[in-house]
């Protein structure tokens, strides 16, 4: 955990969830700090927990459920997450930047990985 928030910390997880909450439109749900740390979370296990289904994870038959995805983050918000996510805001792009809907991300991790080099 302690390796995952050097590189996912606090500021990056505010950013993530302020910029998929502002990117919502007609949506009433929000998403929290804890959200999407849970959603990360649910990415990252099931790298290591394949399902033919990602929505396999939440059933309640025992050969596909899991309890740590199922108690951390309800499917239907997991959903809403992966549809509404967002690390910058469309408007401000620069369209000549193939990765400038990811770039915040990128220029956090450089930052993170320079701290922890000095």
């Amino acid at each position: 955990m302690e390796y995952f928030y050097n590189y996912f910390d606090s500021n990056l997880i505010n950013l993530i969830a302020s910029e998929t909450n502002a990117m919502q439109k007609n949506e009433i749900q929000t998403v929290s700090n804890s959200e999407i740390r849970s959603f990360i979370g649910v990415l990252i296990l099931s790298g290591y927990v394949p399902v033919p289904r990602r929505r396999m994870l939440w059933e309640r038959e025992q050969d596909a459920h899991n309890d740590l995805i199922a108690t951390a983050i309800s499917r239907d918000k997991f959903d809403f997450v992966m549809k509404h996510l967002h690390f910058t805001d469309n408007n401000s792009l620069d369209l000549t930047d193939k990765f400038a809907k990811i770039r915040p991300v990128f220029q956090h991790q450089r930052k993170s990985a320079c701290s922890l080099v000095l």
